[in-house]
This record gives structure tokens, sequence and C-alpha cells, in this order.
């Protein structure tokens, strides 16, 4: 099973995400709102989960009181070597320093990049990149592509399963592991 342990995004900054434009341009495939998270670490391919769900647990019973609270937005920008168009999320670098130490182990992985939170809105082919990074990031397009600065307390992380499709990818949470108690 090929997993990765997320946050996703508060429903109002769902909503801001789905009110974007989404122009047509070739070889440009946007994601989807049910596609739309952050990933805190990918863990790759593990059989049995449990273990990885048995930590994070542990790790959240001794985060301290107040929770975690990220910030989406304002811009958009190009990740991956410019294959990627994404809006940053601010806030979570402790929490995925912290997930990627709680999990450490678990699987064989070299260590993980230096941590960019990012929610994923669009994906660039090779031969759409400049076509698609020129409209969407120009000069003339840059406030358009502003996004509304939204925060919200990160009540819980996840862990995905990912299927590659020729789609995209189709995620399904496994798990759930609450980062504060109900009323905090």
């Amino acid at each position: 099973m090929r997993l990765f342990v997320a946050v996703w995004p508060s429903p109002e900054a769902v909503r801001t995400l789905a009110g974007l434009a989404r122009p047509e341009l070739a070889g440009t495939r946007w994601t989807s709102p049910e596609q739309w998270h952050v990933t805190l670490r990918f863990v790759g391919e593990l059989e049995d989960p449990r273990q990885l769900v048995c930590r994070l647990h542990e790790f959240a019973r001794s985060m301290p009181s107040g929770g975690v609270v990220a910030t989406m937005g304002p811009t958009m920008e190009l990740l991956g070597a410019g294959r990627v168009l994404a809006v940053r999320v601010s806030g979570l670098d402790s929490l995925a320093a912290a997930v990627h130490q709680a999990t450490a182990g678990i699987v064989a992985l070299p260590p993980p990049p230096p941590f960019i939170g990012h929610i994923t809105v669009a994906r660039l082919g090779r031969d759409s990149l400049r076509t698609a990074a020129g409209h969407v990031l120009g000069a003339r397009q840059r406030a358009s592509w502003r996004v509304e600065e939204i925060s919200w307390r990160v009540e819980e992380i996840t862990v995905v399963a990912s299927t590659l499709l020729a789609r995209g990818s189709a995620y399904e949470v496994i798990a759930r592991v609450p980062l504060m108690l109900p009323g905090a």
C-alpha cells in the first residue's frame, strides 16, 4: 500500500480553491477538491500500516495543547522543477518535522527534502510547462492568481493510501489521528 501522512484544508480553504479559474491548457491536469491536502510525510510502500498509525497516535498524545494553525495563501507558485502549480501553506513545518521523527525507522526512506507546505492545484506536463506557467504566472495574470489567505486549526493528521490512476491519484484516508481533545 502506497502511503503518506497529510493534513486536509478547512472547508473554507476548499471553497476558496474551488473558486479559482481553471483555464483549459493543453497538458495541464487540474486537481480536484478530494485531492487537496498538505503532505507532511511521504511513507511509500508499506504492507501493514498499523505500526505507523500507532506511532502517530503516540506522537499526538505528546502534542502541546493549543494545536497547530495552518495558513494557506496568499499566492500560487511553481514547485517541483516547475511541474506543480501550488498554493503555499505555512505553519506546518514543526508538525511535519515531528511526524517525520515519530515515524522514523518504519520504512527505509532517504531523508526527506526540506519541507515546503503546499496544496497542489495543477500538474503541468513537459510540453505545456512554458505555456501554462506563462499563462498562470505571467505578469498580467499574477493578480488573478492570488489566493485569499485563510487560516485553520489542524485538529487531526491522516494516514492516506494513494492509488495512481491515469487521471491522477485517488486517495483513501485509512486512519485519522486527532491532535487535540474536543473542546480544547
